[in-house]
């Protein structure tokens, strides 16, 4: 969506699996999982400035105990020169 020659928006999502080969090896439950992400991205004056949203299906017990496969939201801003 263009708002004018400075501003405009985008938005993004993906969906994944992934298929893991011997997944016992690097701690995953099962031997494939999925992805998802949904995002916007703001160009204001040349920068980006985007926020997404990203998870998957491993739970906490599933991925060793750890928060490394739970959601969270990502903030960037970038500069293409």
């Amino acid at each position: 969506i263009k708002i004018n020659d400075n501003i405009s928006f985008k938005v993004f999502g993906t969906l994944g699996n992934q298929y893991v080969e011997r997944n016992v090896n690097y701690g995953i439950p099962n031997d494939n999982y999925w992805d998802w992400q949904i995002g916007l991205t703001a160009t204001v004056y040349g920068f980006d400035l985007t926020v997404a949203y990203t998870d998957t299906n491993i739970d906490y017990a599933g991925c060793l105990n750890t928060a490394n496969c739970e959601a969270r939201a990502i903030f960037m801003v970038s500069k293409t020169f």
